[in-house]
């Protein structure tokens, strides 16, 4: 008899693959400092505000459409065919992002991480389309709303390893001390109306 798993331990896995995914999802946003140096290094530009939004849209606007694409070949293809296709790209492209920084100081690299980033939506897509239905047909009625929040508790556990993006905004110089003499210096009222010399 072919081993298979309870559906327990389904549900805690699939759970951890997407923890894994949002903390994969915020990885950029966590980090603003070292994504600014890499871009400074590759682009050589100044303001990277822009470039450094790109790696994070790259990845939601593929990831967006990755969406649409499997929510519709879902309905000519076997589910869990999509999603393991799907979750190969995933991992291949997360692979792929970690040695852009190793390709060198060139725009190829900047470019190298976009696609990666890009690609990296397109396939985690497969894994929120299908998943999330397929738990809520696979569950018992009785337990079908907390293995559902088991699932979806994984979105803000996983945001929870990246630190704010504080480090990345200018410190404020600290205050200056007041000077000592001044301080002590009694007060003095000043008259309205000064005197004349006779």
């Amino acid at each position: 008899m072919a081993w298979r798993p309870s559906p327990i331990a389904v549900v805690f896995f699939v759970s951890f693959i997407n923890l894994v995914n949002y903390v994969d999802r915020g990885v950029i946003s966590g980090a603003p400092t070292q994504f600014n140096a890499f871009i400074l290094r590759t682009l050589h530009v100044e303001q990277q505000g822009v470039w450094f939004g790109l790696l994070t849209s790259a990845f939601i606007g593929a990831y967006s459409a990755g969406c649409i694409a499997f929510g519709h070949l879902l309905n000519f293809y076997p589910p869990f065919r999509l999603l393991g296709i799907g979750m190969c790209l995933w991992v291949l492209t997360l692979m792929l992002s970690g040695s852009a920084m190793w390709l060198g100081d060139h725009p190829r690299s900047y470019w190298f991480l976009v696609l990666c980033r890009a690609l990296s939506g397109v396939g985690e897509a497969s894994f929120q389309c299908i998943i999330p239905p397929y738990i809520e047909d696979f569950a018992p009625a009785e337990s079908k709303s907390l293995w559902l929040s088991v699932f979806f508790t994984a979105i803000p556990v996983g945001q929870v390893p990246h630190p704010t993006a504080h480090p990345s905004r200018p410190r404020r110089p600290p205050p200056r001390p007041r000077s000592r003499r001044r301080a002590l210096r009694p007060f003095q009222p000043r008259p309205l109306h000064p005197q004349r010399a006779s």
